[in-house]
């Protein structure tokens, strides 16, 4: 009976230690989490909006379709090296508004891919920047921090700005006498990928497509 006793006890303990745990640390816990969610939700949208139109870009532009397994997928992106700097791309596209469902027509302008891949790094880490200003984002998941993280310091911004970014920094060099290769894009590109569909398990991106219409 005593030992009985004994474990009635520490079973009747370990129940209100969770009963306790989940009132007081839990529940409250995840409170926050959903409000800091709804705080910075909207950011991640444009934060998976402007890296999602990017990567559905290239994959469009080199013919390849996200329906292939992960394994092909990979070796397809990865084998991309085909940056055009100077190439204006004047291009259409699509997105589907997720509120709605309707198609919203879109275009690229009168952009080079240097500027256009400058632009869209630049508005996602402002994005990212301010998000890391709010106090609230340390209530968010440990791994949407990180994920934010790696995607603002990716290295595909810097393979395909490494031109513009010298021709800035050293003005007083002819830039047509070097040749920049991009070997490292469709590389940089896939970790960009995976980046964002891990970004994506917390709110769902939009739907691009390039059909001309």
């Amino acid at each position: 009976m005593e030992l009985g006793d004994v474990l009635y006890g520490i079973s009747i303990s370990y129940i209100v230690s969770c009963i306790f745990y989940f009132v007081v640390v839990y529940l409250p816990e995840q409170s926050r989490r959903k409000s800091a969610m709804a705080i910075i939700e909207n950011r991640i949208v444009h934060i998976l909006g402007d890296t999602g139109i990017i990567i559905a870009y290239y994959l469009h532009k080199n013919g390849i379709s996200e329906s292939d397994d992960t394994e092909l997928l990979k070796e397809k992106i990865e084998a991309i090296v085909d940056f055009d700097h100077d190439k204006v791309m004047n291009f259409s596209y699509q997105y589907i508004e997720k509120e709605t469902g309707n198609t919203v027509p879109n275009h690229t302008g009168e952009y080079t891919e240097e500027k256009w891949v400058a632009d869209n790094k630049n508005k996602v880490q402002q994005s990212i920047e301010s998000i890391f200003q709010i106090p609230i984002i340390l209530n968010v998941d440990h791994s949407l921090i990180i994920t934010l993280e790696e995607i603002h310091n990716s290295r595909f911004w810097r393979t395909g700005t490494a031109r513009m970014e010298m021709k800035k920094n050293y003005p007083q060099f002819d830039i047509s006498m070097y040749t920049f290769v991009t070997l490292e894009l469709g590389k940089e590109l896939f970790k960009l990928y995976t980046l964002h569909e891990e970004l994506s398990k917390y709110i769902v991106p939009r739907d691009y497509t390039f059909e001309q219409r």
